[in-house]
């Protein structure tokens, strides 16, 4: 079985896709030309699919569903310690909420900071709300983070850092863990 991470964008993105790709080209200093993150899993049987979160949570769909009007940007196959347990790990993520308040992180670092001098602390709480809620490129974090080989002592997958993981990020982290072919 593989297992890829790979980085969707639409072929005509929705006003929201195209802010989150224009904002992360600027932050980036580079064409960023999807918006969305998701683990494919090849040759699982019937694990097999996209795992994803999309409104309204973390679920599995088949690829035809997950690029209904987009196409993979990037597709990376990731080394997993164990792939039994990374599908078990898939399977128990699923259901997890989608984080709406996730997408502060797309807010440009100016308006980040006032944020977070201006709300108070309770509420900025449910903006880093760990494993209970998640967005597609923070659930390809925590999905690496937990499944590749020295991941845990990756500063980028910290478990404060997981919640931060924009889709253009994601795509650097699943670089730094692609499957080394064996000569």
């Amino acid at each position: 079985m593989k297992f890829y991470h790979i980085s969707i964008g639409e072929v005509n993105p929705d006003p929201f896709s195209e802010a989150i790709q224009n904002g992360l080209s600027r932050r980036y200093y580079r064409l960023v030309n999807w918006s969305h993150s998701a683990i494919l899993v090849e040759g699982a049987g019937e694990d097999s699919g996209v795992y994803e979160s999309t409104d309204p949570g973390f679920q599995k769909s088949s690829i035809e569903m997950a690029l209904a009007g987009a196409v993979i940007r990037h597709k990376v196959e990731i080394q997993v310690v164990d792939g039994q347990a990374a599908i078990a790990w898939l399977k128990r993520f699923i259901g997890t909420p989608y984080s709406h308040l996730g997408f502060a992180v797309f807010l440009p670092s100016w308006l980040r900071w006032v944020v977070t001098k201006l709300i108070p602390k309770f509420i900025l709480k449910r903006f880093a709300n760990g494993r209970s809620e998640s967005f597609c490129s923070e659930s390809t974090a925590w999905f690496m983070r937990d499944n590749c080989p020295g991941a845990l002592q990756d500063n980028l997958l910290s478990e404060e850092n997981c919640d931060r993981v924009d889709p253009y990020l994601a795509h650097e982290i699943a670089v730094s863990y692609r499957k080394k072919l064996r000569p």
